[in-house]
């Protein structure tokens, strides 16, 4: 937030997208229905989100479509509207029903909200977006969802299981039995025309023009048009940055990593120039290099340099790909640079 003169301003994040009952409405008018893939993959994402909800201690009670924001340009879920969220330190919670949504045992004060009545609520979204409808007490769940995936419908019955201990009782462990329908849990079933993203006056654009920005997912790169978001996953795309210290008092200085190649060493000619360093007269001039291979990040020692280049204190033997936090040391001096990945836009 901030203030101006003596209003003050909520600054919120921009979602291009629709609600998922909008979506689900629109899809619906061009095709014969919503398919098993969609409807693990809803899951997936709305029980990821909501295990980060029961972890910080709260329960979010009003899982609907209309709470369910789907991103039209990463493809994601975002559940927006927490003004329901119950903390188990709350004493005196206010009880409400979402019609179709809210468990029967929720709507008696004297039962505590427990996670498995936002289960509850997530198996009639799931029920809902298969059927159209959401899901009345006492009838058969199965008999709706003819022609779905056994394993699917399944789910789907034990988490509107009337009788909460007999539902799953973690959110994760929804996530886990879907993830079981997928390849290696992803969802190979999506849909890129699910839902369209909003035309926006500027789109996206890479903060970092000049640096390497490429997919981690399907390695897609396309530097001229200065994308933030991979056209095929649809997903921010990613740069690589190298961070280092010239001294104890050095607050840190960081690179981002060039398209084709990055040299790094002693030499001002290299991109990343280490000369200032202490220690850096060990180096060479042109010391190792950082290069994107398909999907990731590889460094490499350059000829003369194999034996004093290391990768989290392990010399290396040839190209390896660089992950998340990897520290490199380089030279006698074992000048440490650390390497990230952070979002393009």
């Amino acid at each position: 937030y901030f203030q101006r003169h003596c209003s003050f301003y909520l600054v919120m994040e921009f979602i291009n997208g629709k609600e998922l009952a909008k979506a689900l409405s629109d899809f619906r008018n061009s095709n014969p229905k919503v398919e098993d893939g969609m409807l693990v993959y809803l899951g997936i994402e709305i029980a990821d989100a909501l295990q980060v909800i029961h972890d910080s201690g709260y329960i979010y009670r009003d899982l609907k479509p209309q709470n369910v924001m789907l991103d039209g340009i990463s493809g994601r879920i975002k559940m927006i509207d927490f003004g329901t969220l119950y903390h188990r330190s709350d004493k005196d919670p206010l009880v409400f029903e979402s019609e179709g949504y809210t468990p029967p045992d929720l709507l008696d004060a004297t039962n505590p909200f427990m996670p498995s009545g936002d289960i509850y609520s997530l198996g009639a979204l799931l029920f809902e977006a298969a059927v159209g409808d959401t899901p009345s007490q006492g009838e058969p769940i199965a008999r709706h969802l003819k022609g779905r995936d056994p394993r699917l419908v399944a789910i789907i019955e034990k988490c509107l299981n009337l009788d909460p201990t007999k539902r799953f009782q973690k959110a994760k462990e929804v996530r886990n039995e879907l993830a079981k329908l997928t390849n290696k849990g992803w969802w190979i079933f999506k849909r890129r025309d699910f839902i369209e993203p909003i035309e926006l006056a500027v789109l996206p654009k890479t903060l970092f023009p000049a640096a390497c920005t490429f997919c981690d997912y399907c390695g897609h790169s396309d530097n001229q048009s200065q994308a933030g978001y991979c056209v095929n996953c649809r997903i921010p795309l990613k740069v690589g940055r190298v961070q280092w210290a010239e001294d104890k008092k050095d607050k840190g200085k960081e690179f981002f990593l060039y398209a084709d190649e990055t040299l790094i060493g002693k030499s001002s000619e290299a991109h990343v120039s280490l000369g200032n360093v202490k220690g850096s007269s060990h180096l060479g001039d042109k010391h190792a290099r950082i290069a994107k291979r398909g999907n990731a990040l590889w460094l490499e020692a350059l000829p003369g340099h194999e034996n004093d280049t290391w990768i989290n204190k392990r010399r290396i033997c040839g190209p390896v790909e660089l992950l998340e936090g990897d520290v490199v040391h380089l030279g006698k001096a074992r000048i440490a640079l650390t390497f990230s990945l952070r979002d393009a836009c």
